[in-house]
């Protein structure tokens, strides 16, 4: 249990500093990070950063981190809304790795 939180410590850690590193500059924003171990000592963590880019798009970027029995999945997505149009673009990567 304790190699577990240990995980979703260091999961965390790294997926806050990838939101903060590939994130646009932002005039005002926000970052959620959130951390669960399940009973099973799966690990699931995610980072949230929200902000307002330069151009005066709003941008939405998640990254997330899986680990389980399966293997290991880690997503970014990032949403961006065109003020002028409200229209929105959503593009993600996803990657799996099995154990």
């Amino acid at each position: 249990m304790f190699k577990s939180l240990l995980t979703a410590a260091a999961a965390a850690v790294v997926l806050s500093g990838a939101a903060l590193a590939q994130s646009p500059a932002a005039t005002d924003g926000s970052t959620t990070i959130k951390a669960i171990v399940a009973p099973d000592g799966s690990v699931r963590a995610q980072a949230t950063q929200q902000g307002v880019g330069p151009d005066g798009q709003a941008t939405t970027e998640t990254h997330t981190y899986q680990n389980d029995p399966d293997g290991t999945r880690v997503t970014h997505s990032q949403t961006q809304v065109d003020p002028a149009t409200g229209s929105a673009t959503t593009s993600s990567t996803s990657t799996t790795t099995p154990h």
